[in-house]
């Protein structure tokens, strides 16, 4: 397993891919997720985003408790997209999201930040971690661990489609 630090040319290449997925991603852009560079005291992390609160996606009977599966899609999408910065000058390239845990630790009443950092990644997969924080309050509302796939060149190009795998 290896993990480096991307260099700051990296991170911009990255971060450039990263927006154009931002803006033709529908999901990405019905939640309003924006993606950055992470900023100190955070700039270990790989990426950031931020995502506005919305009350449409609330659960009915909970006070305005923004839904765990939007806490958590905002974590897969954060920490996938954060392996295309550690993965940056590789001919390797990201892949899905092989297994994800989510730990709620408070509601989600605010717009967040969300941060990943890639802990390690072997030849064909990548351990991530990620956080989301209130972003009025400071406070960390739920935290993430996952495993993404890594492709070779030769295999994203023959790699299933999502009809495919079904």
């Amino acid at each position: 397993m290896s993990e480096t630090q991307p260099t700051a040319s990296d991170r911009a290449a990255a971060l450039e891919e990263i927006r154009e997925i931002e803006s033709s991603h529908g999901f990405i852009k019905e939640l309003e997720i924006e993606f950055e560079q992470p900023t100190p005291p955070h700039d270990d992390a790989h990426l950031q985003a931020t995502m506005p609160y919305h009350e449409e996606y609330a659960n009915p009977a909970s006070g305005g408790v923004l839904h765990g599966g939007i806490a958590a899609a905002v974590l897969d999408s954060v920490m996938g997209l954060s392996l295309i910065v550690a993965l940056e000058g590789e001919e390797r390239t990201h892949g899905p999201t092989m297994s994800l845990t989510t730990n709620y630790l408070a509601p989600v009443r605010e717009p967040v930040v969300a941060r990943a950092t890639v802990r390690s990644t072997a030849s064909r997969s990548a351990v991530i971690e990620g956080e989301i924080y209130g972003r009025d309050s400071g406070e960390c509302l739920a935290t993430a661990q996952g495993v993404w796939r890594i492709f070779a060149p030769e295999e994203r190009e023959s790699a299933p489609t999502t009809n495919e795998n079904r």
